[in-house]
């Protein structure tokens, strides 16, 4: 529809133009031209708008009235409070002098005025504080201010820093479940627990006064695990150690984002020549070694080829796939599954495996083996254990073991492990899943 030619012709003209007529105005005979042009307000439109511009006009006119009158009555009744006698009468209406005295800025009156407005002000606020103050409770108050300074917690870090303790690292890690296996070369070492507000201090005031070294004559204390977190609401962990055996430093940074990632800075050069004490600390990537060696090279372009045409037969095969599995998993019937994945350069961790397991009594049917080749799958289902073989997606991993951790095969096995997890997971099973070189004990 062309809504430039409806809008601009005249209603009832077929040809689009605007009409005309001609009228007689005081027998002149003088013509004038009507025009409906989409430019010219209609004569309704242009009554109204005067009419309103009218209705506004007395509206504002009858409130500046009515706000005059308040404010005259409102200078009398102060006048009189304020004892002010003009032309020697106090009180009444205010003559012509009253008005003049009044009028001056500078005058006795406004001086007057002013100072009542502000003693009112000044009172008002003081109830306000006093009251807002009264309903503060005690314990909502900053437990920045009730902390004593020490020359260990300073005020300008108690923001994040206002205790510290020793915890026994073997009392730590059996505690909580870090999921890591504790190191057994670090049996006689301590950890420590740093604390960011005073509230998460151990109850204990003597252990809580001894955390903020208030005593600079007494060590850190040494508490229990539980006695140490007991207060903590939330608790960052952070496994450090010092691999090269460098000069290293570990930096805290409070009032900042809150990054649950450890940045790692080292003194080196673009070029591999590891550390120098002459370079700038610079920021490092976990692969780059004190000798200036990057362990973590990044895929070249055939490698990167390679990776995409094995996830590409991965994702074309995977409905089949699945329909496959779950026919298989329907069998084992559990929802927890235990998922292992082995090719024959480990099979003999896998063996290990199975014999450890079934000689402390753990019951084996809920495991699950991918077996990347046909010699493990047959080893496997000879110990009698469930197997899922799929050779499209498994002819890629060799058969031999990795001769060293990142090299090619030790990817192709990687690329094996996450196939195996995410189709079970995909089915709706929970899973746990191990890699054949360990044992299980219970505990």
């Amino acid at each position: 529809m062309d809504y430039t030619r409806e809008r601009s012709g005249a209603p009832g003209s077929g040809n689009g133009r605007s009409s005309s007529r001609k009228s007689t105005t005081g027998g002149s005979g003088s013509a004038r031209r009507a025009s409906t042009s989409p430019h010219s307000p209609p004569a309704l439109f242009k009554t109204l708008t005067w009419v309103l511009i009218l209705f506004c006009t007395s509206f504002a006119s009858f409130y500046f009235g009515v706000w005059t009158g308040i404010q005259a009555a409102s200078l009398e009744d102060e006048s009189r409070a304020f004892g002010v006698t003009l032309n020697g009468q106090s009180g009444g209406f205010c003559t012509t002098a009253c008005w003049k005295e009044i009028s001056n800025e500078n005058g006795e009156i406004q001086r007057k005025v002013q100072e009542f407005a502000e003693k009112k002000v000044r009172e008002e606020l003081q109830n306000k504080l006093e009251d807002l103050c009264k309903r503060i409770p005690t314990n909502a108050i900053n437990s920045r201010n009730n902390l004593k300074e020490t020359k260990l917690f300073s005020k300008s870090i108690t923001h994040f820093a206002t205790g510290l303790v020793r915890v026994a690292n073997t009392d730590l890690m059996k505690t909580f479940d870090f999921g890591v296996p504790p190191n057994p070369n670090t049996e006689n070492y301590d950890a420590l627990i740093l604390y960011n507000k005073k509230d998460a201090l151990p109850s204990d005031e003597t252990i809580a006064r001894a955390a903020r070294q208030e005593d600079p004559k007494q060590g850190l204390p040494f508490v229990t695990a539980n006695t140490a977190t007991e207060n903590c609401d939330t608790m960052n962990v952070v496994f450090i150690n010092n691999p090269g055996n460098t000069r290293q430093c570990l930096a805290l940074v409070g009032g900042q984002y809150q990054s649950y990632h450890v940045q790692r800075w080292m003194r080196r050069s673009d070029n591999f020549r590891g550390l120098n004490a002459d370079y700038p600390l610079k920021l490092t990537s976990r692969g780059w070694t004190a000798a200036g060696r990057m362990e973590f090279t990044p895929p070249k372009d055939n490698h990167v080829k390679d990776h995409q045409d094995i996830l590409r037969t991965y994702l074309n095969n995977a409905d089949d796939i699945k329909n496959r599995l779950k026919a298989i998993l329907s069998k084992m019937k559990t929802h927890t599954i235990v998922v292992l994945t082995c090719n024959f350069g480990q099979s003999e961790l896998l063996m290990n495996f199975a014999c450890s397991a079934r000689s402390r009594g753990f019951d084996l049917s809920n495991v699950l083996v991918f077996p990347t080749d046909l010699e493990t799958k047959e080893l496997a289902e000879g110990m009698g254990l469930t197997t899922f073989y799929e050779e499209k997606i498994m002819a890629s991993v060799p058969k031999a073991e990795a001769n060293a951790y990142g090299d090619k095969i030790f990817t192709r096995v990687m690329f094996a492990k996450v196939v195996c997890v995410q189709l079970v997971n995909e089915l709706g099973y929970d899973l746990l899943f191990s890699d054949v070189d360990v044992v299980w004990y219970e505990t």
